[in-house]
């Protein structure tokens, strides 16, 4: 699956607890590039929401989806697919590894999705009504108040090659609740 991603909170203070505890994503498919068993989902939105206990690899995780509500049924089967692993050979894509990983998947919903990410600009935001509200920006220098931007680069990465790090703050109701301020985004 290919496209502009974002994630939000882990209570960890920096990149480096990225797969400690409590992480939760949210992502946009690229309007090009997205396909899946012959159907398109290009410009697709999708939301999960992730928890675990302790660290990512030690299980007991729990995993809540919230697809875009113009997804007909072919694209709603064809991205659950996607992201409980199901598309791939063990291991090979992250959604495979943290399906792995969940204890409980809660039923998907199907909802408005407003969602925006500028990566130059390190700015985003995701809503979806009564479920998830996220904001994220840059990072600030604590001496000058002004942007700093910082970039993770992985040439061989597994989830990504690049990230922009950026600051974000993120509120989930509904099965898996949550709420972070100004954390790694």
């Amino acid at each position: 699956m290919a496209g502009h991603s974002a994630e939000s909170g882990n209570p960890g203070e920096g990149p480096e607890y990225s797969y400690l505890k409590n992480s939760k994503a949210w992502c946009l498919l690229n309007e090009a590039s997205a396909t899946s068993c012959c159907v398109k989902l290009g410009g697709l939105r999708v939301v999960a929401v992730f928890r675990w206990p302790g660290a990512v690899h030690e299980g007991a995780g729990q995993c809540f989806i919230i697809i875009d509500e113009r997804a007909d049924e072919a694209q709603r089967a064809a991205l659950l697919t996607i992201l409980s692993g199901g598309e791939t050979e063990e291991g090979a894509t992250i959604w495979n590894v943290f399906a792995a990983t969940f204890d409980e998947v809660f039923d998907p919903v199907f909802k408005d999705i407003d969602l925006a990410i500028d990566v130059e600009a390190r700015v985003g935001h995701v809503l979806v009504d009564g479920l998830i509200e996220s904001h994220g920006q840059p990072i600030r220098n604590p001496v000058t108040s002004e942007k700093h931007r910082a970039r993770i680069n992985l040439p061989e990465g597994f989830e990504y090659t690049v990230a922009e790090m950026g600051a974000a703050t993120f509120r989930a109701s509904g099965p898996i609740p949550m709420s972070y301020e100004d954390r790694h985004a």
